[in-house]
Protein backbone atom coordinates (compact mmCIF):
# COMPACT_ATOMS: atom_id res chain seq x y z
CA UNK A 1 0.00 0.00 0.00
CA UNK A 2 1.14 3.60 -0.86
CA UNK A 3 0.27 6.92 0.27
CA UNK A 4 -0.68 9.78 -2.30
CA UNK A 5 1.47 13.02 -1.62
CA UNK A 6 -0.58 15.60 -0.30
CA UNK A 7 0.23 18.67 2.44
CA UNK A 8 -1.13 16.15 5.02
CA UNK A 9 1.84 14.07 4.57
CA UNK A 10 4.32 15.21 7.05
CA UNK A 11 7.76 13.78 8.78
CA UNK A 12 5.27 12.12 11.54
CA UNK A 13 3.08 10.66 9.20
CA UNK A 14 5.83 9.16 7.55
CA UNK A 15 7.27 7.45 10.58
CA UNK A 16 3.48 6.08 11.34
CA UNK A 17 3.20 4.69 7.74
CA UNK A 18 6.55 2.97 8.28
CA UNK A 19 5.11 1.36 10.80
CA UNK A 20 2.03 0.33 9.64
CA UNK A 21 3.72 -1.48 7.19
CA UNK A 22 2.96 1.07 4.09
CA UNK A 23 5.62 1.20 1.26
CA UNK A 24 5.86 3.69 -0.50
CA UNK A 25 4.43 7.52 -1.33
CA UNK A 26 3.00 8.04 -4.82
CA UNK A 27 3.86 11.88 -6.00
CA UNK A 28 1.50 12.94 -9.04
CA UNK A 29 2.65 16.92 -10.26
CA UNK A 30 -0.84 18.65 -10.10
CA UNK A 31 -2.90 18.38 -13.57
CA UNK A 32 -0.56 16.08 -15.38
CA UNK A 33 -3.20 13.35 -15.30
CA UNK A 34 -5.88 11.44 -13.91
CA UNK A 35 -7.12 11.93 -10.39
CA UNK A 36 -4.30 14.70 -9.99
CA UNK A 37 -6.09 17.49 -8.79
CA UNK A 38 -4.80 17.02 -5.59
CA UNK A 39 -1.64 16.62 -6.32
CA UNK A 40 1.74 18.42 -5.78
CA UNK A 41 2.84 21.94 -7.06
CA UNK A 42 6.19 22.00 -5.46
CA UNK A 43 8.44 18.86 -4.16
CA UNK A 44 11.08 21.21 -2.30
CA UNK A 45 8.22 22.08 -0.05
CA UNK A 46 8.08 18.19 1.05
CA UNK A 47 12.26 17.78 1.42
CA UNK A 48 11.47 17.00 5.37
CA UNK A 49 9.02 14.46 3.73
CA UNK A 50 11.59 12.67 1.72
CA UNK A 51 14.31 12.86 4.60
CA UNK A 52 11.86 11.01 6.50
CA UNK A 53 11.03 8.52 4.04
CA UNK A 54 15.14 8.01 3.46
CA UNK A 55 15.18 7.04 7.35
CA UNK A 56 12.30 4.95 7.25
CA UNK A 57 13.24 3.39 3.94
CA UNK A 58 9.95 3.56 2.49
CA UNK A 59 9.87 4.22 -2.00
CA UNK A 60 9.08 7.61 -3.47
CA UNK A 61 7.09 6.27 -6.37
CA UNK A 62 7.28 9.43 -8.99
CA UNK A 63 4.73 10.27 -12.21
CA UNK A 64 7.73 12.16 -13.70
CA UNK A 65 6.29 14.83 -15.53
CA UNK A 66 5.81 18.44 -15.81
CA UNK A 67 3.10 20.17 -15.70
CA UNK A 68 2.52 23.16 -18.77
CA UNK A 69 5.22 21.31 -20.48
CA UNK A 70 3.91 19.71 -23.63
CA UNK A 71 3.03 16.00 -23.65
CA UNK A 72 5.97 14.78 -25.45
CA UNK A 73 8.72 16.58 -23.49
CA UNK A 74 6.89 17.11 -20.09
CA UNK A 75 8.91 13.92 -19.06
CA UNK A 76 12.53 14.67 -20.55
CA UNK A 77 11.61 18.10 -18.64
CA UNK A 78 11.05 16.41 -15.44
CA UNK A 79 14.45 14.30 -15.55
CA UNK A 80 16.95 17.16 -13.83
CA UNK A 81 14.65 16.86 -10.97
CA UNK A 82 14.89 13.33 -10.63
CA UNK A 83 18.63 13.25 -10.85
CA UNK A 84 18.51 16.63 -8.18
CA UNK A 85 16.59 14.09 -5.50
CA UNK A 86 18.94 11.19 -6.17
CA UNK A 87 21.89 13.35 -5.09
CA UNK A 88 20.49 14.75 -1.89
CA UNK A 89 18.98 11.80 -1.09
CA UNK A 90 21.18 9.25 -2.41
CA UNK A 91 19.59 6.27 0.56
CA UNK A 92 15.45 6.92 -0.28
CA UNK A 93 14.53 4.17 -2.92
CA UNK A 94 12.79 6.01 -5.98
CA UNK A 95 10.91 4.45 -8.99
CA UNK A 96 10.23 6.48 -12.09
CA UNK A 97 6.66 5.45 -12.78
CA UNK A 98 6.02 4.70 -16.38
CA UNK A 99 9.00 6.16 -18.21
CA UNK A 100 8.23 6.23 -21.74
CA UNK A 101 11.62 8.11 -23.14
CA UNK A 102 14.85 6.82 -24.48
CA UNK A 103 16.44 10.02 -22.03
CA UNK A 104 14.43 9.11 -18.95
CA UNK A 105 16.10 5.44 -19.43
CA UNK A 106 19.55 6.54 -19.99
CA UNK A 107 18.80 9.17 -16.70
CA UNK A 108 17.87 6.15 -14.56
CA UNK A 109 20.80 4.55 -15.25
CA UNK A 110 23.16 7.06 -14.40
CA UNK A 111 21.21 7.50 -11.03
CA UNK A 112 22.48 5.34 -7.84
CA UNK A 113 21.77 2.13 -7.11
CA UNK A 114 18.19 3.53 -4.82
CA UNK A 115 17.07 4.84 -8.29
CA UNK A 116 14.57 2.33 -10.64
CA UNK A 117 12.31 2.64 -12.84
CA UNK A 118 8.96 0.83 -14.21
CA UNK A 119 8.01 0.12 -17.63
CA UNK A 120 4.25 -0.66 -19.02
CA UNK A 121 3.75 -3.34 -21.33
CA UNK A 122 1.57 -0.97 -23.91
CA UNK A 123 4.40 1.45 -23.97
CA UNK A 124 6.74 -1.12 -25.66
CA UNK A 125 4.73 -1.04 -28.54
CA UNK A 126 2.60 2.17 -29.02
CA UNK A 127 4.09 5.18 -29.82
CA UNK A 128 2.60 9.03 -30.33
CA UNK A 129 0.85 8.18 -34.04
CA UNK A 130 -1.36 5.22 -31.78
CA UNK A 131 -2.82 7.68 -29.99
CA UNK A 132 -5.41 8.73 -32.32
CA UNK A 133 -7.02 5.64 -31.24
CA UNK A 134 -8.59 6.18 -27.88
CA UNK A 135 -7.84 2.65 -26.51
CA UNK A 136 -4.45 3.73 -26.79
CA UNK A 137 -4.49 7.01 -25.40
CA UNK A 138 -3.18 7.47 -21.69
CA UNK A 139 -0.65 9.70 -19.69
CA UNK A 140 2.17 9.59 -20.15
CA UNK A 141 1.67 9.98 -23.76
CA UNK A 142 3.31 7.18 -26.14
CA UNK A 143 6.28 8.63 -27.40
CA UNK A 144 8.67 8.41 -30.83
CA UNK A 145 9.42 4.69 -32.11
CA UNK A 146 13.17 4.91 -31.26
CA UNK A 147 11.75 6.03 -27.38
CA UNK A 148 9.56 2.61 -28.04
CA UNK A 149 12.62 0.63 -29.19
CA UNK A 150 15.01 2.32 -26.06
CA UNK A 151 12.44 0.62 -23.79
CA UNK A 152 12.60 -2.55 -25.20
CA UNK A 153 16.19 -3.21 -25.11
CA UNK A 154 16.36 -1.83 -21.57
CA UNK A 155 14.44 -4.59 -20.51
CA UNK A 156 15.91 -7.01 -23.00
CA UNK A 157 19.20 -5.43 -21.44
CA UNK A 158 18.75 -7.66 -18.35
CA UNK A 159 19.55 -4.56 -16.06
CA UNK A 160 17.47 -4.97 -12.90
CA UNK A 161 16.89 -1.16 -12.39
CA UNK A 162 13.93 -1.61 -14.84
CA UNK A 163 11.06 -3.70 -14.06
CA UNK A 164 7.15 -4.36 -14.94
CA UNK A 165 4.73 -1.79 -13.74
CA UNK A 166 1.42 -2.11 -15.67
CA UNK A 167 -0.06 1.33 -14.68
CA UNK A 168 -3.37 -0.79 -16.46
CA UNK A 169 -6.19 1.59 -16.40
CA UNK A 170 -9.82 0.13 -17.19
CA UNK A 171 -12.55 3.25 -18.27
CA UNK A 172 -15.93 1.98 -19.55
CA UNK A 173 -16.10 1.83 -22.77
CA UNK A 174 -18.10 4.69 -22.60
CA UNK A 175 -15.69 7.02 -21.88
CA UNK A 176 -13.33 5.72 -24.17
CA UNK A 177 -15.87 6.62 -27.40
CA UNK A 178 -15.81 10.20 -26.72
CA UNK A 179 -14.21 13.32 -28.39
CA UNK A 180 -12.26 13.02 -25.54
CA UNK A 181 -11.74 10.07 -24.32
CA UNK A 182 -10.75 8.84 -20.50
CA UNK A 183 -6.92 8.42 -20.17
CA UNK A 184 -5.44 4.94 -19.74
CA UNK A 185 -4.64 1.67 -21.50
CA UNK A 186 -6.35 -1.40 -19.86
CA UNK A 187 -3.72 -3.96 -20.35
CA UNK A 188 -3.98 -6.22 -17.08
CA UNK A 189 -5.86 -9.32 -18.04
CA UNK A 190 -3.39 -10.35 -20.28
CA UNK A 191 -0.39 -8.20 -19.23
CA UNK A 192 2.17 -10.93 -19.56
CA UNK A 193 1.02 -11.19 -22.96
CA UNK A 194 1.43 -7.80 -24.04
CA UNK A 195 5.01 -8.02 -23.16
CA UNK A 196 5.76 -11.03 -25.09
CA UNK A 197 3.70 -9.97 -28.20
CA UNK A 198 5.84 -6.15 -28.10
CA UNK A 199 8.93 -8.36 -28.00
CA UNK A 200 7.88 -10.32 -30.80
CA UNK A 201 6.96 -7.08 -32.56
CA UNK A 202 10.87 -6.41 -31.87
CA UNK A 203 12.72 -9.14 -32.86
CA UNK A 204 10.36 -9.11 -36.02
CA UNK A 205 11.83 -5.36 -36.69
CA UNK A 206 15.39 -6.21 -35.84
CA UNK A 207 15.42 -4.45 -32.79
CA UNK A 208 16.63 -6.90 -31.08
CA UNK A 209 17.51 -10.38 -31.72
CA UNK A 210 15.21 -13.19 -30.47
CA UNK A 211 18.62 -14.50 -28.72
CA UNK A 212 17.82 -11.13 -26.37
CA UNK A 213 14.70 -12.51 -25.07
CA UNK A 214 15.92 -14.99 -22.32
CA UNK A 215 13.42 -16.74 -19.37
CA UNK A 216 15.98 -15.01 -17.42
CA UNK A 217 15.54 -11.75 -18.35
CA UNK A 218 11.40 -11.97 -18.55
CA UNK A 219 11.45 -13.03 -14.92
CA UNK A 220 13.23 -10.41 -14.08
CA UNK A 221 11.29 -8.08 -15.51
CA UNK A 222 8.55 -9.72 -14.50
CA UNK A 223 8.67 -10.49 -11.57
CA UNK A 224 11.97 -10.73 -9.59
CA UNK A 225 13.37 -6.91 -10.02
CA UNK A 226 10.56 -5.38 -9.05
CA UNK A 227 10.28 -7.86 -5.98
CA UNK A 228 13.71 -7.43 -4.77
CA UNK A 229 13.59 -3.42 -5.12
CA UNK A 230 11.03 -3.70 -3.18
CA UNK A 231 12.56 -5.79 -0.45
CA UNK A 232 9.83 -8.07 -0.60
CA UNK A 233 9.84 -11.79 0.31
CA UNK A 234 10.58 -14.73 -1.90
CA UNK A 235 7.45 -16.15 -3.09
CA UNK A 236 6.20 -19.94 -3.21
CA UNK A 237 7.82 -21.99 -6.12
CA UNK A 238 5.41 -21.46 -9.38
CA UNK A 239 5.60 -21.48 -12.54
CA UNK A 240 3.65 -19.33 -15.72
CA UNK A 241 3.13 -21.77 -19.11
CA UNK A 242 2.62 -20.41 -22.14
CA UNK A 243 1.55 -21.99 -24.83
CA UNK A 244 0.25 -21.34 -28.51
CA UNK A 245 -3.74 -22.53 -28.59
CA UNK A 246 -4.67 -19.50 -31.13
CA UNK A 247 -6.34 -17.78 -27.80
CA UNK A 248 -6.47 -13.85 -29.34
CA UNK A 249 -7.01 -10.89 -27.15
CA UNK A 250 -11.08 -9.59 -25.95
CA UNK A 251 -11.97 -6.59 -27.76
CA UNK A 252 -13.92 -5.63 -24.21
CA UNK A 253 -14.76 -7.64 -20.79
CA UNK A 254 -18.18 -6.69 -19.63
CA UNK A 255 -19.51 -7.47 -16.15
CA UNK A 256 -22.16 -10.17 -15.45
CA UNK A 257 -25.40 -8.11 -16.14
CA UNK A 258 -23.78 -6.30 -18.81
CA UNK A 259 -23.81 -2.81 -17.16
CA UNK A 260 -20.07 -2.56 -17.49
CA UNK A 261 -17.83 -2.80 -20.50
CA UNK A 262 -14.37 -2.00 -20.82
CA UNK A 263 -12.39 -1.99 -23.83
CA UNK A 264 -8.75 -3.50 -23.93
CA UNK A 265 -5.59 -2.55 -26.35
CA UNK A 266 -4.95 -4.53 -29.44
CA UNK A 267 -8.22 -6.82 -29.38
CA UNK A 268 -8.37 -9.44 -31.72
CA UNK A 269 -4.45 -9.74 -31.74
CA UNK A 270 -3.02 -13.61 -31.07
CA UNK A 271 -1.32 -14.29 -27.76
CA UNK A 272 0.46 -17.19 -25.88
CA UNK A 273 -2.26 -18.81 -23.63
CA UNK A 274 -1.17 -18.47 -20.31
CA UNK A 275 -1.80 -20.70 -17.00
CA UNK A 276 -0.23 -21.23 -13.71
CA UNK A 277 1.56 -24.15 -12.89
Amino acid sequence: MSLYLHDSITPDVIKEAAAAGITGVKVYPQGVTTNSAAGVTSLEDFYPVFEAMQEHDMVLNLHGEVPDVDVMNAEEAFLPTLKSINERFPKLRIVLEHCTTSAAVETVRSCGPTVAATITAHHLYLTVDDTVDPLAFCKPIAKTPADRDALIRAICSGDSKFFLGTDSAPHQKSAKDQPKPAAGVFTQPYATQYVLLALEDATERGIIQESAVTQERLEGFLSRSGRRFYKLPEPEPGKVILERKGETIERSIKNEDGSVEVALSRGGAEIFSLRWA
